[in-house]
């Protein structure tokens, strides 16, 4: 596991067990310290810049966005999260999963299998509704911490630990952040997009990378026989199967070649 997926799960762990203060108020310690910070950024009718509160407001995304910046920095939870400096309806889970999808790195849960630091969303009747962190996955069910929830179901007071079955209808799907190894600048987006390409075939180290970890004769050419390699490494990975090294295969294969 990437060491930086391994931190913010340390991170999330030891926050469950926060409280409302007061119980019941949806005021709490994350949605005050980003009410401090330029991250819900808005910006008025005459176009001045303004942060946009969010403490004593449902708070689940909140936990989310102050458990990466808290763990990283600012600049490093944009990247991560994929949020643009104007991330003004941020703290909204609909438009939260949004900025993962837009970057190609938010999946449905019937198109993706969930991994260790991965953001997990959920839903209700009239869409996507809540959110929280993912700690493991063992024998079909995916545990969480999340924040604005309680672990027996009573209250939404609480940071805590939940766990569900990997095939719950509550389970909307997953928005995979944007980690690196640690110790190097290395974005997974930064990263050469491999594939086949008839007639102009793709060559280099960073192909015999690919071919050692999908198993494949590594010739560092990435023709037809690395198409379909890739493309069965994807559906072992339950991602899209499109025979392209894009970032969320690229993460995969980096934690493969570990």
């Amino acid at each position: 596991m990437l060491d930086q997926r391994k931190r913010i799960i340390e991170f999330a762990m030891s926050q469950v067990g926060t409280c409302e203060d007061p119980k019941g108020s949806n005021k709490q310690k994350y949605g005050a310290y980003l009410d401090e910070l330029p991250w819900y950024l808005r910006k008025n009718s005459s176009g001045k810049e303004y942060i946009h509160k969010v403490n004593g407001f449902n708070w689940c995304t909140s936990f989310v966005d102050a458990s990466y910046i808290m763990t990283f920095s600012l600049q490093k939870a944009r990247e991560m999260l994929y949020r643009p400096a104007m991330n003004d309806y941020g703290s909204v889970v609909k438009y939260a999963f949004g900025y993962f999808k837009s970057a190609g790195a938010g999946f449905t849960k019937d198109k993706y299998t969930p991994q260790p630091g991965d953001v997990i969303y959920f839903q209700n009747s009239e869409g996507l509704s809540h959110t929280g962190i993912v700690i493991d996955i063992l024998n079909g069910k995916v545990r969480t911490v999340e924040g604005n929830t309680s672990s027996d179901g009573k209250t939404s007071w609480y940071v805590a630990q939940k766990v569900y079955d990997l095939k719950s209808s509550y389970i909307y799907g997953y928005g995979v952040p944007n980690y690196a190894e640690e110790g190097k600048e290395m974005k997974f987006t930064d990263l050469r997009v491999l594939k086949y390409v008839k007639g102009n075939v793709m060559k280099g180290d960073s192909v015999r990378m690919v071919q050692s970890v999908v198993k494949t004769d590594v010739d560092g050419s990435f023709g037809p026989a690395t198409d379909k390699a890739v493309r069965s490494f994807q559906q072992a990975e339950k991602i899209t199967v499109d025979g392209v090294v894009g970032p969320v295969t690229w993460e995969r294969i980096w934690r493969k070649a570990e």
